[in-house]
């Protein structure tokens, strides 16, 4: 395996090409040159890359992959380029719920303790012939009132929760 021997990072949303675009020499980064699951090789500040548009979270995203040893410089040069987009770096637990946002279902969701309806994807489901997992879906622990459902939260002042803070019922006194 050579796993070891790159390094990769990815951006992704809806301004990604551009960021690419001004960072990357050596090849285009447009549709044409660089379809949905298309690989190019280039160069970012002086490091020869690869570059593969697929996408992960469902947004437009490309992956960046360059020899191991450059891998930090090849990440804070994409950093520098995207300032002027205002790029937000994130990990891989806002990864996973932006993929969970889009409906790109993998393991952790249909491990048979989680039905289509707990991610409220049931609009996705045929209600003219039996699917994978349809079976499943009456079984009566997964269709009990009181069992729990995935939901999302935005602030009332839209702004982003401290990590580990608590969610509680305001009580008038």
């Amino acid at each position: 395996s050579v796993t070891d021997e790159w390094a990769g990072a990815a951006i992704g949303g809806p301004k990604a090409r551009q960021i690419l675009a001004s960072c990357v020499t050596g090849t285009a980064v447009d549709n044409a040159t660089l379809p949905f699951m298309g690989l190019v090789r280039g160069e970012i500040a002086g490091v020869p890359v690869m570059i593969c548009r697929l996408s992960f979270s469902g947004e437009m995203a490309f992956e960046v992959y360059s020899g191991a040893g450059h891998g930090t410089h090849v990440w804070e040069a994409l950093v520098e380029a995207g300032k002027p987009f205002g790029l937000v770096t994130y990990g891989l637990e806002a990864l996973g719920t932006m993929r969970i946002e889009k409906g790109h279902v993998t393991g952790a969701e249909i491990d048979g303790r989680t039905t289509a309806r707990d991610l409220h994807l049931d609009w996705m489901l045929s209600k003219k012939k039996p699917f994978i997992g349809s079976a499943m879906m009456d079984r009566e622990g997964l269709i009990a009132s009181d069992r729990l459902e995935l939901v999302g939260l935005i602030a009332l002042d839209n702004l982003p929760f401290n990590g580990g803070a608590h969610i509680v019922e305001e009580v008038d006194e």
